[in-house]
């Protein structure tokens, strides 16, 4: 019975730290999308680069935004 006991919380274990190192890697690629948007909003808004771009990588990095939250 013991043993039974080990591998239920072995695999416990395992499963909830596969899903906690999931979870590290989505905010941390969320925080790196949101600086790249506060980015390319700066070079904008200074003129660094024209609305085309700067509409092509806002779409780009909000699709990608949005994938991750539905992971």
């Amino acid at each position: 019975m013991e043993t039974i006991k080990e591998v239920i919380i072995y695999t416990y274990d395992s499963v909830t730290k596969e899903i906690r190192e999931n979870e590290a890697n989505v905010k941390k690629q969320m925080s790196l999308l949101k600086s790249k948007i506060a980015t390319i909003e700066e070079r904008f808004a200074i003129g660094k680069i024209d609305n085309a771009i700067y509409q092509k990588f806002k779409t780009k990095y909000g699709e990608e935004q949005e994938s991750l939250q539905l992971n």
